[in-house]
């Protein structure tokens, strides 16, 4: 079996200080992968 994880790089700088184009469903989206990472028992780095 393959060795599986959800990256999350810097959202914090990227969303506080860059305001990218539609930051909310930027940040759903995020969300909808932490659930259905955490859901299915895969690493989550930061």
């Amino acid at each position: 079996m393959k060795n599986i994880a959800l990256m999350i790089v810097d959202m914090q700088e990227g969303l506080v200080t860059n305001h990218p184009y539609n930051e909310r469903k930027v940040l759903e989206n995020i969300q909808q992968l932490l659930k259905a990472t955490r859901k299915n028992n895969v690493e989550v780095v930061y």
